[in-house]
């Protein structure tokens, strides 16, 4: 219905033009005599005749677009957010630093190691002597306050060969490990 008001309306501009509606082309519609500016006309020629001078004829394809036409909508922008990363908090890197170490120890004697570490970390203790692993008692795995602090005491056995031997802590916090080592002297 809209495109059959617009078809007529051009060709109701066109007849008053005085062009026929089978002759306009785009860019070939020129203004009639009648369309003259007013300043260049003679006043018996500023009336307009309602008697057309073409018939208009209904348009057998898509009309010629005109000024009446409905304009096109304006484009439109979507924007997409962006997506930023958040940063999490890494978990605190996990460290062993020894606090307390008995050195020299003698034979039958307690010694004691303590170690700072992360708070409520688990950790273990290695004592490498001349035989072995140590497996006297106080040697458990121990978890770390929430300080960080954890310690061992035991007692070095009588027999104990003297000489250096490695002590080893190792801590593991948020699934990270951690290790110190540091010699003990059995005098």
């Amino acid at each position: 219905m809209r495109v059959v008001r617009i078809a007529l309306l051009v060709a109701a501009a066109l007849t008053l033009w005085g062009c026929g509606a089978s002759d306009a082309t785009p860019g070939s519609i020129t203004p009639g005599p009648s369309a003259a500016p007013a300043s260049s006309q003679s006043a018996e020629a500023t009336s307009v005749s309602s008697t057309p001078t073409a018939t208009p004829q209904a348009p057998t394809s898509t009309p010629y677009p005109s000024s009446a036409a409905t304009p096109s909508p304006a484009p439109t922008v979507a924007t997409t957010p962006v997506r930023t990363a958040t940063p999490t908090a890494a978990p605190p890197a996990t460290k062993v630093t020894f606090t307390t170490f008995t050195s020299p120890a003698p034979r039958s004697s307690d010694a004691t190691v303590g170690v700072s570490t992360t708070p409520n970390a688990a950790c273990t203790i290695a004592v490498h002597y001349k035989s072995g692993i140590s497996k006297a008692a106080g040697l458990g795995p121990k978890n770390a306050d929430s300080s960080g602090a954890a310690s061992w005491t035991w007692t070095i056995g009588p027999s104990t060969t003297t000489g250096s031997w490695p002590v080893t802590v190792t801590c593991k916090s948020n699934g990270v490990s951690a290790s110190a080592t540091r010699n003990i002297v059995v005098t």
